[in-house]
């Protein structure tokens, strides 16, 4: 956490068959933890809009887990 008392932002990106609620368990646990943040990327129909989708999601420094794209 930094000097702000607020909560380490972390960034889960689901696979391309996969939303929000493949996290379900991980966001249960962590929630008092850490500011959950998934994108959507499956709309998504390239690499870089992936990326762009993951950056505008968030601001300032996060962490960044996520499973196979296949």
């Amino acid at each position: 956490m930094d000097n702000n008392n607020q909560k380490q932002k972390l960034v889960l990106i689901p696979g391309m068959a996969g939303d929000q609620s493949f996290f379900r368990h991980i966001t249960d646990y962590l929630t008092n933890d850490a500011e959950i943040i998934i994108p959507v990327i499956a709309r998504c129909k390239s690499r870089e809009e992936m990326v762009d989708e993951v950056i505008s999601s968030v601001d300032g420094n996060f962490a960044l887990a996520g499973t196979s794209m296949g």
